[in-house]
């Protein structure tokens, strides 16, 4: 859609730029010296440190001229989008969109959750995660304020350097997508292309509902349709087990998590299934 706008707006004399709002860097000037794409995140990180901390952004224009004529748009409760909000009480208890939330989410995070990040990060019994990932997802100004707010917060500390790791694991999804697109669909290993999957609908369904019988996996399947978002070691487990034990396709557990999780991110789940 954004490349027929900026066609659009192009054949009618309107010059376009785009900006990548859900990445630190640009990801499409990022290479090795022979020019071709990092593969391994270990050497993708090294260049990221060599390029310095991101551009933070500029800040806020005093004003914008307004358009002499306003177009006119469909509303919200036109669209329809909400017409089953209230049918999830737990998740829009837990969410706030916008940059307002954004940012008390990320405020909360610093003043209770950094210091001790390093360490519960990987327990799903603590709330040891910074929560941020809905409102980074969607880029945007919220995604520029959070991240500037961080680097300006940030310290030597490790719980600090842990968590700016977590931030270029999620760029180097973005990265990896971006120059390897096949990857969304096809297995990154080409030897899985012929796997002989299962196609049993009555495991899938049992996996989706949380209902497969093994605890672990179940809380966290129900928790996904109660809110919208698993902890990350939650779903690791969830995924391989469906993968592992049940002998289901990836693919079904990215189109899954894609129509549930208030992240959902193509390159994140990408690189979470098909890893």
């Amino acid at each position: 859609m954004e490349r027929q706008v900026q066609k659009a707006l192009t054949e009618n004399g309107i010059a376009t730029e785009t900006f990548d709002s859900s990445s630190l860097f640009d990801i499409a000037s990022i290479a090795k010296d022979d020019g071709s794409p990092y593969k391994v995140f270990a050497a993708y990180r090294r260049k990221l440190q060599s390029l310095g901390n991101p551009i933070l952004p500029l800040k806020s224009p005093n004003g914008i001229l307004p358009p002499d004529i306003w177009p006119t748009s469909l509303t919200l409760e036109d669209l329809e989008f909400c017409k089953e909000k209230q049918a999830l009480p737990l998740f829009s208890a837990k969410w706030e969109p916008g940059e307002k939330g954004a940012l008390q989410t990320l405020t909360k995070f610093l003043d209770d959750g950094l210091e001790f990040y390093s360490y519960q990060r990987d327990r799903p019994d603590l709330s040891g995660t910074s929560l941020l990932s809905p409102h980074l997802n969607f880029g945007g100004k919220q995604y520029a304020d959070v991240m500037e707010k961080f680097f300006r917060s940030m310290t030597a500390q490790r719980d600090s350097e842990k968590f700016l790791t977590e931030l270029v694991w999620r760029e180097f999804a973005k990265y990896a997508l971006y120059h390897f697109p096949d990857t969304a669909t096809e297995p990154m290993r080409r030897e899985f292309i012929r796997f002989p999957w299962g196609s049993d609908l009555t495991d899938l369904q049992a996996w989706q509902c949380g209902r497969t019988g093994y605890p672990f996996v179940d809380a966290g399947m129900r928790q996904l349709l109660s809110v919208g978002w698993i902890h990350n070691r939650v779903r690791m487990v969830v995924a391989s087990f469906l993968i592992k034990d049940l002998m289901l396709p990836w693919q079904e557990g990215s189109r899954w998590f894609w129509e549930k999780l208030v992240d959902a991110d193509l390159a994140s789940n990408t690189m979470g299934g098909n890893g």
